[in-house]
């Protein structure tokens, strides 16, 4: 199996050049755990759909109310996740990964590459909060900026979370 790092190993992402044969995940949610980085842990997980391993940064937590993927989220006053907004709630935790019902965990990548097959992203362009949790690539005029992502494929999107700027 032949491993390309980009520039140094804290590059998002690792290219691999095929899936190895004795890949066993070692989470029920297809996770491998993988040491090294002066000793620190890492969680990458396999997506069948492209021939990246994904390093991200995800977690789970309750959600408010229905929420489906590849919405930005926020945390609500009790700890739940609800969309995020860039006039109400702009301080986004992450990205949806997966749909759920209210009161079910939601599945919320922080950072690394995100990838939903229906997006068609255009490559290069920096995308930004819009409203109920939508990206957009139009820099918002009223209520806050935060800037969530660069597209790196018409699929792909590099999370990478910026502080909201209030417009004023």
């Amino acid at each position: 199996m032949a491993l390309s790092w980009g520039c140094p190993p804290t590059e998002e992402y690792l290219k691999i050049e095929e899936k190895p044969e004795s890949f066993v995940p070692l989470t029920e949610e297809g996770y491998l755990k993988i040491v090294g980085f002066e000793n620190k842990e890492i969680k990458v997980f396999w997506d069948d759909s492209s021939d990246y391993i994904i390093k991200r940064k995800d977690f789970e937590l309750e959600a408010l109310n229905d929420i489906v993927s590849f919405k930005m989220l926020a945390v609500d006053n009790n700890g739940k996740a609800i969309y995020a907004d860039k006039d109400d709630n702009p301080f986004c935790i992450g990205m949806s990964i997966t749909g759920v019902n209210a009161g079910n965990n939601v599945k919320i990548v922080k950072e690394g590459i995100v990838r939903n097959p229906g997006w068609g992203l255009t490559v290069g362009s920096r995308y930004f909060l819009g409203d109920d949790g939508a990206i957009m690539t139009t820099v918002p005029t009223s209520g806050y900026i935060v800037e969530v992502g660069i597209a790196i494929s018409s699929d792909e999107l590099l999370l990478g979370i910026k502080p909201p700027i209030k417009l004023l």
